[in-house]
């Protein structure tokens, strides 16, 4: 993006500090710090013309109050693209786990219905868009099983699935604002 964009200002976040210094080892060009999504502003009140967010709101109880937070850094007519497992029918799901009895039951599941998305969007956006995203390559089974890897299926070559037994379609929202 910046190749394509080089005039333009990039910023990023994460919770997590170790994730923060490897996207500054690995990701030139970027302003990165650690911060959480729950908490605008995030870079002194900056409004964005663009804002990314991909595979965070499944950790999320409360997908309302994320979404409203994301929608804090935009500037009027921007876009927001979140990238997410959200579930094409009417179900939302708030999902426990945990890979073993002497460890502590863990989130980061979470499967939120396009309908609940919707139902969130309508009152305050200009509009939205939704996209599914396929799998386009293979990925292998991962040690740490709630990291997804794709099988092949009747309908899909690369079928995302994970530890607990989910088969999913990831999706972006394209919001404007």
């Amino acid at each position: 993006m910046r190749k394509m964009y080089p005039a333009f200002g990039y910023y990023g976040i994460d919770v997590s500090g170790k994730l923060i210094e490897k996207a500054n080892v690995k990701v030139k060009g970027v302003s990165f710090k650690t911060h959480s999504i729950l908490e605008p502003p995030y870079f002194d009140g900056k409004k964005f013309d663009a804002v990314f967010c991909s595979a965070v709101t499944p950790i999320f109880d409360d997908i309302e109050n994320v979404i409203k937070c994301i929608l804090t850094a935009t500037k009027p007519g921007s876009r927001v693209y979140i990238n997410s497992v959200f579930n094409p029918y009417p179900v939302d799901a708030l999902i426990l786990y945990r890979t073993n009895p002497d460890e502590p039951w863990q989130r980061g599941q979470n499967r939120i219905s396009q309908k609940t998305v919707n139902e969130i969007l309508e009152p305050i956006v200009t509009s939205y868009t939704w996209h599914v995203h396929k799998m386009p390559f293979g990925l292998p089974k991962q040690e740490d099983l709630m990291r997804g890897w794709t099988m092949k299926t009747e309908d899909d070559p690369y079928q995302r699935v994970n530890g607990i037994g989910l088969i999913y379609d990831a999706s972006i929202v394209e919001i404007v604002i």
